[in-house]
């Protein structure tokens, strides 16, 4: 009985996945700190297609607040799907990516940061 009640509660219990004030405030507080500091500051949105859209949602407004770039791995990913490779060689059962996956995340990242998107 001590046991059970000193478990913390279930993440869904006390937080509402779909309030993302707290994430756009964090993201804004980071421009901020980029800002003043001279640093470009890069936002990556998750690379699940339909995965956590109002998570999208709030990155794209914090983003767009702070004047930087979005970057978006997903086309890369559903790309390599279209392409024949099965969703278990680009995510694992929980939903991060594999170290294909995140080849390709990277391979997206440096597409942005060397000008060639």
């Amino acid at each position: 009985a001590l046991r059970s009640s000193l478990a913390a509660p279930a993440m869904t219990s006390w937080v509402d996945p779909g309030d993302t004030r707290l994430l756009e405030a964090d993201l804004l507080r980071a421009a901020e700190l980029a800002r003043s500091s001279g640093i470009p500051l890069y936002l990556l949105v998750y690379p699940q297609p339909d995965a956590h859209p109002e998570l999208e949602r709030a990155i794209q407004r914090a983003g767009g607040a702070a004047g930087g770039p979005v970057i978006d791995p997903r086309p890369s990913l559903e790309a390599e799907l279209r392409s024949g490779t099965a969703w278990e060689d680009l995510f694992v059962a929980d939903g991060h990516p594999t170290t294909r996956g995140y080849r390709l995340i990277g391979e997206e990242v440096a597409r942005v940061l060397t000008g060639q998107r």
